[in-house]
């Protein structure tokens, strides 16, 4: 089981470190405008989700399903609870999907308000850590009996 954890910490580390450097000049070359001949972009502006972001966020997606497959299996049996959530989401899987895919959307829109706001590095940790932290519980279920 360690070994899928560490699995997973290092799929989701590496995309956080890799973040593209904004460009810089010291001068502006009598264009207030430009720099390095790129444009600046307004402080409002939307910025967009780059493929280490989308990267992550499918990962926490693709962990909360495994919740999701993982912890209705593990209550086929009735020797088996559900330690965190209450018997009505937990027995009800448009419960589960619902609660599931709100935690997702959620860590999305926190991770897009961070990267409009120039933290790019704290908006891509926000789905890696949902990930790490609900892999283990996800894959422990796996391994509990279902009949």
């Amino acid at each position: 089981m360690r070994i899928y954890v560490a699995l997973m910490v290092l799929l989701c580390v590496l995309p956080v470190l890799a973040e593209t450097p904004q460009p810089y000049s010291s001068s502006l070359d009598g264009d207030p405008i430009a720099v390095n001949n790129t444009q600046l972009r307004p402080a409002h502006s939307k910025r967009q989700v780059d493929f280490a972001q989308w990267t992550l966020v499918g990962a926490d997606a693709a962990m909360r399903g495994l919740d999701i497959y993982s912890t209705r299996r593990m209550l086929e049996c009735s020797c088996n609870h559900e330690k965190f959530l209450p018997d009505w989401v937990s027995r009800s899987t448009p419960a589960l999907v619902g609660l599931e895919g709100a935690i997702v959307i959620g860590n999305y829109e926190l991770g897009t308000f961070l990267e409009r706001h120039h933290h790019a590095r704290l908006a891509r940790l926000v789905p890696a850590i949902d990930a790490v932290q609900v892999a283990p519980w996800a894959i422990h279920n796996l391994f509990l009996p279902s009949h």
